[in-house]
This record gives structure tokens, sequence and C-alpha cells, in this order.
């Protein structure tokens, strides 16, 4: 069975120009890739699941989930799957462990919509790629602020 899909024309609103409050505009993204974030220093206590997303735009910005929301999104959450994201908050995005460039970041809501879309023809990039030289990663050692894969 096929993810639903909502009623309403796919949307081309994206994560650019959305600034430090709540937004109601529907974003289609892809869900790249999610994880939990556990409080190490606190018995490992779930405090909740990252999200990396991208938009029509190719542009990355990382999600929150807090554990005390993730009940009503932890079945949805599928790699690689597109969804109809609206009504979430748009804060700066972190300092410690960042895995997009963007300057905010979302967090979820207890009102934020997160729709599965049967959109499998979309144009929504797959992956997202920083480049960097090796002198930019050197001086970023040890300092817990952006997160790489290495190839």
């Amino acid at each position: 069975m096929s993810p639903p899909a909502s009623s309403k024309p796919l949307t081309t609103k994206t994560f650019d120009g959305r600034q430090g409050d709540f937004c109601k505009d529907e974003i289609l993204v892809r869900l790249i890739h999610f994880w939990e974030a556990r409080n190490f220093r606190q018995g490992n206590a779930l405090m909740g699941v990252e999200l990396l997303l991208i938009d029509t735009n190719a542009t990355t910005i990382q999600g929150f989930i807090s554990a005390n929301r993730l009940f009503r999104y932890k079945d949805k959450l599928k790699r690689n799957s597109i969804y109809k994201l609206s009504k979430f908050v748009s804060n700066p995005s972190k300092k410690l462990y960042r895995v997009a460039s963007h300057k905010y970041g979302i967090s979820f809501t207890d009102q934020t919509l997160f729709v599965a879309e049967n959109a499998e023809n979309s144009e929504i990039h797959t992956q997202q790629f920083r480049l960097r030289h090796f002198e930019d990663l050197a001086s970023m050692v040890d300092k817990h602020t952006d997160l790489f894969d290495i190839v």
C-alpha cells in the first residue's frame, strides 16, 4: 500500500526566506536521513530525533522532533520519502553538531503537519554534498561544530 497523498497540488515553497518564527507555509521536502539524539551525560536519555531534509531548491536544513512529540511522527519517518511539511518553528541553526549549512533549523511543534506524498517523479534531489578543503576540516577538529562524512 502506498503512503497517503494529500489532495492539494504539490507546493513550490522552499526553506529560503524562512526566518526565526512559526511557518504555516507548506514546503515539499525529502527526508534524507534521521537519527536519535541522546544525552550521554544523563544515562543516554533520548532527547529526540534529528532530521536532514532537502527542498525543491536543493536546500538542506536540519530538523528536530523532541522526544515528547516523537510518538506522532516515528512511524511516518522513512528515508528518501517525500513529505509536505507545515506549521513548524524556524530557529537559528545549532552551534554544536551541525549537519546542514542553512543558517536556520526547524523544530516540530504540537501543530506540525508532516504528511507523506506519493511523488516518485519529484525533482527533489536525494543528496546534497558540501565540499571542503582539507585545511578547512583540520581547523574544525575537536570543536564539536559541523559533522562531516569524509570520502
